[in-house]
């Protein structure tokens, strides 16, 4: 029968394996500043997988999409803003 240890959260944190692959990487975020995340799990040798960026803050697409997108008036999008709509 397989054993091993079940390890904590800490613990996995911490385990050596687990920094080694870079399992858990630090960001820069807009709002909070430095920021621990997990890193990708896909470890390829010709095409290494990073984290580039994280999820956009709430709303920060919304000229992309509501303008450049769909097409709507900028003027649009600002008394939707100032109507609470968005």
């Amino acid at each position: 029968m397989p054993a091993a240890p079940v390890n904590n959260v800490a613990e996995m944190v911490a385990d050596p394996q687990v920094r080694a692959r870079q399992m858990f990487v630090e960001v820069d975020h807009p709002v909070y500043g430095p920021l621990t995340t997990t890193g990708t799990p896909l470890k390829l040798s010709e095409t290494p997988g990073r984290i580039r960026r994280l999820a956009p803050l709430p709303g920060e697409h919304n000229r992309e999409v509501f303008v450049e997108l769909l097409g709507h008036s900028p003027d649009e999008l600002e008394r939707w803003r100032a109507e609470g709509v968005i």
